[in-house]
């Protein structure tokens, strides 16, 4: 019984004393098989890849990180999209604005540990119109 009390209040204070090591633990990959996001924003294409276990992807202007390089921006869009299956597309885009204030397309391709596959596509009124 003593144990488990240990344990108990050891999860307590790791969680209130290392918040970081807590969100570690709840990463945005775990359900996560593969994501692909793609951004059009003023004319500048930046893409994002995460292929289970840990390949991670970044390209900005034809400028290509991998590996942990990559990480840290796949990590930061998953976090800012706050991408989860029932998201909605506009939701997304609203997320996306103040970051990306002149978006003119959001591509997500996801698929979950199950194997399912769940697309997000949005695109500028005024971009459509053009062609």
């Amino acid at each position: 019984m003593g144990m488990i009390i240990r344990i108990v209040l050891c999860a307590i204070t790791s969680t209130l004393f290392f918040p970081a090591l807590a969100e570690a633990q709840i990463a945005p990959f775990d359900d996560a098989y593969a994501i692909r996001i793609t951004i059009r924003d003023g004319g500048t294409e930046y893409r994002w890849g995460y292929d289970r276990p840990r390949r991670f992807e970044y390209v900005e202007q034809g400028v290509q990180l991998k590996g942990r390089k990559a990480k840290k921006n796949v990590e930061a869009i998953v976090k800012t999209l706050q991408l989860h299956e029932g998201s909605d597309v506009h939701e997304l885009v609203e997320r996306l604005s103040c970051r990306y204030p002149r978006l003119e397309r959001l591509d997500i391709r996801y698929i979950n540990k199950e194997g399912r596959h769940f697309t997000w596509v949005w695109q500028k009124e005024e971009e459509i119109a053009k062609r």
